[in-house]
């Protein structure tokens, strides 16, 4: 069974950009159970713990999980460092869970004619 140990290095950081804010954390999981270096990536991006894309950061409001990248360390598939990137999504509206919401909208058109082509009367 794999652990996952959240913010491996010490301290913290938030950089202001022109988009928002932004902030980075590292994780390291370790006993992963896999054969190859892209099971391993993969199992550490789905192990239990490890936020996942849209999860909000624990200590900051309105940053968002947006890039999670995952890399082998030396030749141990078995240990995993996970960087998570948390960014500001001032383009989406942010539903009560708090958690990044983007809404569609369809438009629809009225016609004499059926999807076949034949006109209705």
């Amino acid at each position: 069974m794999s652990t996952v140990q959240l913010d491996i290095i010490d301290g913290s950081g938030l950089t202001e950009t022109r988009d928002g804010y932004e902030a980075v954390r590292v994780a390291q999981v370790t006993g992963i159970d896999a054969t190859t270096d892209g099971a391993a990536l993969w199992a550490a991006l789905d192990a239990g713990g490890m936020p996942k894309r849209g999860d909000e950061h624990p200590t900051i409001p309105g940053i968002f999980v947006d890039t999670r990248s995952a890399s082998t360390e030396g030749s141990d598939s078995a240990v995993v460092r996970v960087t998570l990137t948390y960014r500001s999504l001032s383009s989406v509206e942010l539903a009560d869970g708090g958690k990044p919401v983007m809404e569609t909208g369809v438009t629809s058109v009225a016609s004499k004619f059926a999807i076949t082509g034949v006109a209705i009367l």
